[in-house]
């Protein structure tokens, strides 16, 4: 969702962020999309899905979606951060200084 993967569980225990992490997605994703991410990224194993049968039967309930208003402010936060991830995906092409295009 954000481009690379969570911290793996043991890492979560000493400093979790994953709370922060989900609310920069709210706006993007569905509110319903993000409960799911965080009951299936939850610290304690039982309280995970603990079948793909529970996760698919919660993913195809039918609700209807809701999403958080984005402030302006946060609205121009994830424009930077998607400008930002866009140059570290593809970095531009430096030219050599005194090089001739014809």
């Amino acid at each position: 969702m954000q481009g690379y993967p969570p911290n793996d569980a043991p890492q979560r225990l000493e400093k979790d962020r994953l709370s922060l992490a989900l609310s920069r997605l709210r706006g993007v994703y569905s509110d319903n999309l993000i409960e799911v991410v965080e009951w299936c990224m939850s610290l304690d194993p039982l309280s995970r899905p603990q079948s793909v049968f529970a996760l698919q039967k919660e993913l195809s309930r039918e609700t209807e979606r809701s999403y958080t208003k984005l402030t302006v402010a946060e609205k121009m936060r994830l424009q930077f951060d998607n400008i930002v991830s866009d140059n570290k995906k593809s970095p531009r092409k430096s030219t050599v200084a005194g090089t001739k295009f014809k």
